[in-house]
């Protein structure tokens, strides 16, 4: 028999654009840790972050970095810093299956709030913490926003941590040591070009002991000189391997290349890898991942065309890049180019890209949307293979995104729409679909980008839980948008589906 236990927390300390408060009685205690969080968001919001020299600083604990004059969000608009969180969880027995916890987001929609990027990675875990992020933005695109890092450990409250200047949302990653990494696109001048600026990277040494506040920064790719061409682009895809190697690739206009990063997290270079040029298109939206003695990357269309005075954006072929000792190499898993879509320009895109994924064998693991034949495609290959074995996943209707995770040597797909969220058995096809609306209310989740902590993301397969954002893209639901924290017990996900 299905029962859901509500339960209201108070006092989540997650600092909020327009968070949704919840009445309830606040003790004492509760409102000083508020006014705290208050007067340290609301000190943040009214300066932007300086940039820190390409040379190693260290920053002091539990200080933000020295502002330079500059615009930043306005407090007031963005909102106070501060959320009564709302979490529910599903019991089936006596044991943990699944809790949504709602949680707040960017206040504005666009350019650059927390839900877009659907290539990034944006949550992690280690032992009992989970790492994620929000971006606080404003309506002004001339406004440099900061990306605020965020921790729960076990049935805590989330805390605060450091504040990073950006235009666009970033990366995180957590290595085997419990450090935190982050990848964060800072403008170089946010009122000329919110895209043209450096790629910077924090790392935080002690995140595994709570401290989410000191850090080292460095520069990764500097920002052109003078009116220079673009020399990182804002879609910027990021992952850590198992061996503690992190890499990242993104795609550039000039000379329309495909560029990938990497170093060991004990390292102080960054080694740079173009994995292609003059290939003919502009690919961004990377997905990068370590593999068996070399890198691979997929990547979709993203041309800028104009027809009539109109622009567009064709998002026609999925493409893969892999890299051995022999160099790279890449190739076009799906090509609709040549569609009556395509053609007639009465679709401007017909593929989607989902995943990338690295199985505990080695095995890599492509998801695929073909939106010509309206089928949902897994992709899969051993690293030495030329060729990939396709299958078409099940999937009901209006599914946006699917997402994998390996559970005990079973991939399972993770499959969201618009307000719907499902698990599948990738080999029986059985299927589950969670009931969001009993623990969140009716259509109180929708335009769900899902974010997964995942092995890509430096989190555990030993961890017990499956952690995902379920960030809201609808821009009608903006300034209120609804964001949420998804919890489920791998226990949970095994035996229903098995």
């Amino acid at each position: 028999m299905k029962r859901v236990l509500l339960t209201v927390l108070a006092m989540i300390v997650f600092s909020a654009c327009s968070a949704e408060v919840m009445p309830t009685v606040m003790p004492e205690a509760t409102a000083d840790i508020e006014a705290t969080v208050d007067a340290r968001v609301a000190d943040e919001l009214e300066k932007a972050v300086s940039k820190t020299p390409t040379s190693i600083t260290q920053i002091a604990p539990a200080q933000t970095p020295e502002p330079t004059p500059t615009t930043a969000p306005n407090p007031a608009q963005v909102g106070a810093a501060k959320a009564v969180a709302e979490s529910s969880e599903y019991i089936k027995g006596d044991n943990f299956t699944y809790s949504l916890e709602k949680i707040p987001g960017s206040l504005n929609h666009s350019p650059d709030a927390t839900w877009w990027g659907y290539n990034q990675s944006k949550i992690a875990r280690y032992g009992d913490t989970v790492f994620t992020y929000v971006v606080h933005n404003d309506n002004d695109p001339a406004t440099k926003s900061l990306m605020t890092l965020y921790k729960k450990t076990g049935e805590d409250p989330w805390e605060q941590g450091a504040s990073l200047p950006c235009s666009r949302p970033g990366n995180i990653l957590i290595d085997s040591n419990g450090g935190l990494h982050a990848l964060v696109f800072d403008p170089e001048d946010i009122l000329a070009n919110d895209s043209l600026g450096s790629l910077e990277y924090y790392y935080f040494p002690q995140a595994s002991n709570g401290d989410i506040d000191t850090f080292i920064h460095t520069t990764v790719v500097p920002a052109p000189s003078g009116n220079g061409n673009q020399t990182v682009n804002i879609r910027i895809g990021a992952s850590i391997g198992q061996d503690d190697t992190i890499v990242l690739a993104f795609g550039l206009h000039s000379n329309t290349s495909e560029h990938l990063y990497y170093k060991k997290t004990s390292g102080l270079e960054w080694n740079h890898l173009i994995a292609g040029v003059n290939l003919g298109h502009d690919f961004y939206y990377p997905y990068p991942l370590v593999i068996d003695s070399g890198y691979a990357i997929l990547a979709i269309q993203d041309d800028y065309v104009e027809i009539d005075g109109q622009a567009n954006n064709p998002y026609h072929i999925a493409a893969y890049f892999q890299s051995n000792e022999h160099g790279w190499s890449n190739e076009y898993l799906l090509d609709n180019t040549q569609s009556s879509q395509a053609l007639t320009h009465s679709q401007w895109q017909t593929v989607d890209i989902s995943d990338l994924y690295l199985d505990t064998d080695g095995g890599i693991h492509v998801v695929l949307q073909d939106r010509v034949t309206e089928k949902w495609l897994h992709y899969k290959k051993a690293f030495a293979d030329n060729d990939w074995t396709i299958s078409t996943i099940n999937t009901p209707g209006g599914v946006n995104w699917v997402r994998l995770i390996e559970i005990e040597g079973t991939l399972y797909y993770m499959m969201s729409s618009w307000r719907e969220f499902r698990l599948m058995n990738s080999n029986t096809e059985k299927m589950v679909k969670l009931d969001l609306e009993s623990l969140a209310g009716k259509r109180q989740v929708e335009g769900m980008y899902p974010y997964v902590a995942s092995p890509r993301t430096g989190t555990s397969a030993a961890s017990k839980f499956v952690d995902i954002l379920l960030l809201n893209g609808s821009s009608d639901a903006y300034p209120n948008g609804s964001n949420y924290y998804l919890k489920i017990g791998k226990d949970y996900i095994v035996q229903e589906l098995q």
